[in-house]
C-alpha cells in the first residue's frame, strides 16, 4: 500500500516537472494526463488491498499535497523561480484541476460502493433480527 502512495506522489513530481514542456513554440502540457490516470487507479487499488475508505484517500492526498506544494514552492537552484511554470499558470491549474476532479470522482465512487455494501448487509440482518417472517405473496385481486 505504501508503494502505491509513493507512486502517486512521484507521479505528481513528474507531472509538475514536465509541465513546462514545449513543442517548438507551443506549450504541450502532456504531463497533466499522468495525474488523472494514477488518481483513477491508485485509490481503487488501495481500497481493494485494504478494504478501508480512509486508506483509499491517502494516494489522492499524497498526489494533491505534492503537486500543490511543487506548484507554489520556489526553486532552490534558480532563486525566485517556481518549480512548475513561471508564465502561463493555466497549465498548473489544469494539472491541479484535472487531478482533483479525478481523485474526487474515484473517491466518491469508492465511498458510494462502501455505503451500498453497508446498506445491503444491514437490510437482511434487520429483518431477521426483528423476527419478521418472509413477506407473504399477494394473490391477484379477484374479479
Amino acid at each position: 500500500m505504501i508503494w502505491i502512495i509513493l507512486l502517486a506522489a512521484a507521479t505528481a513530481l513528474v507531472g509538475t516537472a514536465f509541465l513546462p514542456l514545449y513543442v517548438g513554440s507551443v506549450p504541450l502540457p502532456i504531463s497533466v494526463l499522468l495525474g488523472p490516470i494514477v488518481l483513477w487507479w491508485a485509490p481503487r487499488a488501495v481500497h481493494r488491498l485494504t478494504g478501508s475508505v480512509f486508506a483509499a484517500v491517502l494516494p489522492a492526498a499524497a498526489w494533491l499535497i505534492t503537486a500543490g506544494w511543487l506548484s507554489i514552492a520556489r526553486n532552490g537552484i534558480l532563486p525566485g523561480q517556481p518549480y512548475a511554470v513561471h508564465d502561463g499558470q493555466w497549465r498548473v491549474m489544469l494539472l491541479l484541476g484535472l487531478g482533483a476532479l479525478t481523485g474526487a470522482a474515484a473517491l466518491s465512487l469508492i465511498w458510494g460502493e462502501h455505503v451500498r455494501q453497508q446498506v445491503a448487509a444491514s437490510a437482511p440482518a434487520a429483518g431477521k433480527a426483528a423476527g419478521d417472517p418472509a413477506p407473504a405473496q399477494r394473490s391477484p385481486p379477484a374479479g
